[in-house]
């Protein structure tokens, strides 16, 4: 159980590094003014997003330090079961289901952890994806000017020399 301990402690230290840098993008964006509309909407969801994870991480570590708590429950019901007779079950037993259902809240709490960080992944790419598009774009658009004019500077330059 000390190992839950520790890992607990390091869930603790990384939610609040984390948070902490949430923080400061998010007052990094009151404070931008140039970034565009866009950027703006993406890094505040991006942030809502960090920030219910790091929460979560810190609910997260709450139950494994609750799970060092229940662990003498726990070795208490596991011998209860060895003494069940063969058909018989716990399902009545209100440790089991104390311990049952905490063990599906902090495995749900996992889960919602792990859902938000694979949303936030693509929505990452997306953002990534589209911001390559508007560069591409961009910069088509420039090879394109510069593509007439330099049409436009070979064009004057052959009437010169057709007119000398």
């Amino acid at each position: 159980m000390l190992v839950a301990g520790g890992l607990a402690i390091f869930l603790v230290g990384i939610a609040l590094f984390f948070g902490r840098s949430q923080l400061r993008t998010l007052d990094l964006l009151k404070q931008d003014q140039q970034l565009s509309a866009l950027d703006r909407t993406y890094l505040r969801k991006q942030v809502r997003r960090r920030l219910l994870s790091c929460v979560l991480l810190v609910v997260f570590a709450a139950f494994l330090v609750g799970l060092m708590f229940l662990d003498k429950e726990f070795r208490a019901l596991s011998d209860r079961a060895k003494e069940v007779p063969p058909g018989g079950d716990l399902r009545d037993d209100p440790v089991f289901t104390l311990l049952t259902l905490y063990v599906i809240g902090g495995c749900l709490v996992l889960f919602i952890l792990l859902a938000i960080a694979a949303t936030d992944l693509v929505a990452t790419a997306r953002f990534g994806l589209s911001q390559q598009r508007i560069l591409n774009a961009q910069r088509n658009a420039a090879l394109a000017a510069e593509i007439a004019k330099l049409r436009q500077t070979h064009q004057n330059n052959g009437q010169r020399n057709g007119d000398g």
